[in-house]
């Protein structure tokens, strides 16, 4: 996964999840957010955010915003990013040499897995967690932990039943 046409510019602020404003070589430009969570600890006024020009002329947005500096390091803010690493990496043979089908958003009773990977011997329903919340977790007090908890039963379902692996990045 690459992506193409990066420029860096200024966070000045966000309005709402899915729009921003930047500076962008001295002036404020909107730019589209491409993670809807609040990010409240990275998007800060002032820091250093990484830009994706689309090569669509007819959008709104110029911009995508799919990356920001914290102390010193660059977060990817692109939500999609992972999973599409982790399609690639699975299609080019990284955990089975001998992938026959691979398919994203396959489903086992309720719930929603990333993958689902096919081999001679194999079918697999895969997730990429990245939960970062395991107390909000324990509580169980909202519908996002209520939903993987849910997750979590039909995958030790799939495990016991040799057909799940978990793959946490």
């Amino acid at each position: 996964m690459k992506y193409e046409n990066i420029k860096e510019g200024i966070f000045i602020e966000r309005p709402n999840r899915f729009i921003a404003y930047v500076e962008i070589d001295g002036n404020p430009e909107k730019v589209h957010v491409k993670n809807t969570g609040r990010c409240k600890e990275l998007l800060r006024k002032g820091v250093r955010v990484y830009l994706e020009k689309s090569s669509n002329p007819e959008r709104k947005t110029a911009y995508d915003l799919v990356g920001v500096e914290k102390n010193g390091l660059m977060v990817n803010m692109d939500s999609a990013a992972p999973n599409k690493a982790a399609g690639e990496w699975l299609a080019s043979g990284g955990l089975f040499p001998d992938v026959e089908v691979l398919r994203p958003e396959c489903t086992y009773g309720n719930s929603r897995f990333d993958f689902c990977l096919e081999t001679k011997e194999k079918i697999l329903k895969i997730d990429f967690s990245r939960n970062t919340c395991p107390v909000q977790l324990i509580h169980g007090n909202d519908f996002h932990s209520s939903k993987y908890l849910l997750q979590l039963k039909y995958l030790l379902m799939l495990i016991l039943k040799s057909f799940a692996k978990i793959l946490y990045l």
